[in-house]
């Protein structure tokens, strides 16, 4: 985001629709209904948005190659008005460098941990086998 559009936003951020409408691009924390992993939620963009949720661990360079080899989306978290905000990545955004903490979309099967490890957690699913023990 450039400087004019922050300062642009900062101004008029108690006068927008979005807070008139009690919504807001504030990314906040909770934790995943389904594996209770911590995640941050909000919406990816000031207009046509989509809430979205990502791993609450930012990532390197060498981790989002990897996310989106698997196929996830990821997103900047911009710190705009004394509240994060998430942003989606386009292709433009992974050739520069970097200006904000990376994240990738949630996905309760494999996350990146604190150390940029990746953690593949199997399901239960996964666990069962047609092919008895014996």
């Amino acid at each position: 985001m450039h400087a004019k559009q922050v300062h642009w936003r900062e101004a008029n951020l108690a006068d927008s629709e979005l807070q008139a409408s009690g919504l807001s691009r504030e990314a906040k924390a909770g934790t995943c209904p389904r594996c209770h992993r911590a995640v941050l939620r909000g919406l990816d963009a000031d207009r046509c948005a989509m809430t979205v949720e990502v791993d609450c661990y930012a990532i390197s360079v060498t981790a989002e190659a990897v996310a989106l080899l698997r196929g996830a989306e990821t997103f900047d978290k911009v710190l705009i008005g004394g509240r994060f905000e998430l942003n989606y990545r386009y292709g433009r955004h992974l050739r520069q460098a970097r200006k904000y903490d990376v994240h990738v979309s949630h996905d309760c099967s494999f996350f990146f941990g604190p150390a940029d490890q990746p953690v593949l957690q199997e399901s239960p699913a996964a666990l069962l086998s047609d092919v008895p023990p014996f």
